[in-house]
């Protein structure tokens, strides 16, 4: 099965340090991030999260959402295991030439194969 690389680009009118506690607090996604349904704490640190996600065309995603690097204030990186499998990270960098109050970041996740999503099964 081929691989699938998801990229979602972002501008926020903050640097990176002002951003990081907000991106590094995943159980609280759903206030923000208009996809995530619902995002559950499973450890005392909030490293561990059980996600409901709601894609495009209409796709639901239910994983569990671990974080393995932390580098603030400029990556985040987790691995998923349930209905999306694979890495994702958050990379910040602030905008070159531009206000020292805004920054880009950056979501991508890359997953082995699409077998466990329900529109990819045949």
């Amino acid at each position: 099965m081929p691989a699938f690389h998801l990229r979602s680009d972002w501008t926020f009118l903050a640097p990176p340090a002002r951003l990081w506690p907000v991106l590094a607090d995943s159980p609280q996604y759903p206030r923000w991030w208009p996809s995530f349904e619902r995002a559950r704490q499973l450890d005392d640190t909030g490293d561990v999260v059980q996600c409901r996600v709601r894609g495009d065309f209409g796709l639901t995603l239910e994983f569990v959402q671990r974080v393995v690097v932390r580098e603030p204030p400029w990556r985040l990186e987790f691995c998923a295991d349930g209905d999306l499998i694979g890495r994702g990270t958050w990379t910040l960098a602030a905008h070159e030439g531009a206000r020292a109050s805004s920054c880009c970041g950056r979501s991508t996740w890359a997953a082995p194969s699409c077998a466990p999503w329900p529109a990819c099964r045949p």
